[in-house]
């Protein structure tokens, strides 16, 4: 399995973290080799080279089952591509493991038509693409002819939230977590807490992730909202999930998505979520069912959804329980793994075989 650091930043990261928490690579024979990490551009093509190296050497010496490999756009997938070619080599399966919030915009709109064509080729070379949402697979059933197109949602861990968080006691608290810029619809965010700031009294907001932030505190200076906003940078861990029983909505207003780990992780802690009804977004909310969907740029409706349910506590216990239990219907990490072991048993991955799994 190849993909980045398991610490690194991101969810790709975040997603092969839970795998490793929840028993993937003791239930299968997995070696994970990173291929990137939050470091130099040395240190990056160093990984790289060192990756392919050892692939290499595991498929001459007979040791490669199956190559499953963790793809973004741009760099990620020109990078990781070559993993799927060796995979061909040596004549193993291969998955290409899609995470990408824009790969539509990579290929419609990056890609000429030689780079078109070859993106096609690894698709199709793949034994299998496994993608995050219902809306990812037809885009993706359009673009390339491989029958195995699979669904597989990235898992959410339950253990450490209760199941009967009280919102009620909870203080008006929108919490953002995610890379900091455009895509993510931050400024968007910001503009929504000005307009209700002296509706909702007491409201906060706290912005989690990693970027630039100067553009956004330049803004809420504009607004005035400095006692209202705090940035946090990158948070993780116990950090996080303090965060998340202490919030009363999550929002994520992007304008791309695959499935944010965000929401997922809110899900799990029974925070309910406004957000945008993009990409996977829809597959884990149902609009007034776990959370409140509003379209990509719509600051007045991000802010009267933000409003609704700031302002109704029962609102939140309701749409919170319901995402909870919609995490351990279908996102819960121990169902996940199940669907993941069932392909890896589709393509002939024999779990029987043990080695000391290892990071490389």
């Amino acid at each position: 399995m190849l993909g980045p650091a398991p610490l690194a930043m991101g969810g790709i990261a975040s997603v092969v973290k839970m795998y490793e928490d929840g028993g993937l690579f003791s239930q299968w024979p997995v070696e994970y080799i990173r291929t990137y990490e939050d470091a130099g551009w040395q240190r990056k093509v160093w990984l790289a080279l060192c990756a392919i190296s050892r692939v290499f050497r595991l498929g001459i010496t007979g040791r490669l089952q199956g190559v499953h490999v963790h793809v973004a756009q741009r760099t990620s997938f020109w990078r990781k591509s070559i993993f799927i070619w060796l995979a061909s080599l040596f004549r193993v399966p291969s998955i290409i493991h899609v995470h990408a919030s824009q790969f539509d915009v990579f290929y419609e709109d990056e890609c000429g038509g030689l780079a078109k064509r070859y993106v096609r080729a690894c698709l199709r070379a793949s034994s299998a693409i496994v993608v995050l949402s219902t809306s990812w697979k037809a885009w993706m059933e359009q673009v390339t002819d491989n029958p195995r197109v699979r669904i597989i949602f990235n898992p959410a861990d339950l253990h450490g939230f209760s199941d009967e968080p009280n919102h009620e006691q909870r203080e008006p608290r929108v919490l953002f977590l995610g890379r900091l810029g455009e895509r993510k619809g931050l400024a968007e965010l910001i503009n929504a807490i000005a307009g209700i700031h002296q509706e909702v009294p007491g409201i906060h907001l706290d912005i989690g992730g990693d970027g630039d932030d100067s553009p956004f505190r330049d803004l809420v200076d504009k607004h005035g909202l400095q006692s209202c906003v705090t940035f946090h940078g990158w948070i993780a861990g116990d950090d996080k999930a303090n965060l998340l029983q202490s919030t009363a909505v999550l929002a994520l207003p992007s304008y791309n998505e695959g499935l944010p780990m965000a929401i997922l992780e809110a899900m799990a802690a029974g925070v309910p979520v406004v957000a945008s009804d993009v990409g996977g977004i829809p597959d884990a909310i149902e609009d007034g069912a776990e959370g409140l969907l509003v379209k990509a740029g719509d600051e007045p409706g991000l802010s009267h959804a933000l409003a609704r349910l700031l302002t109704d506590a029962a609102l939140r216990d309701r749409l919170g329980a319901n995402a909870r239990a919609k995490v351990r219907r279908h996102f819960a990490v121990d169902r996940v793994l199940a669907e993941l072991g069932t392909l890896y048993a589709e393509l002939g991955f024999d779990n029987e075989v043990r080695t000391n799994t290892k990071h490389a």
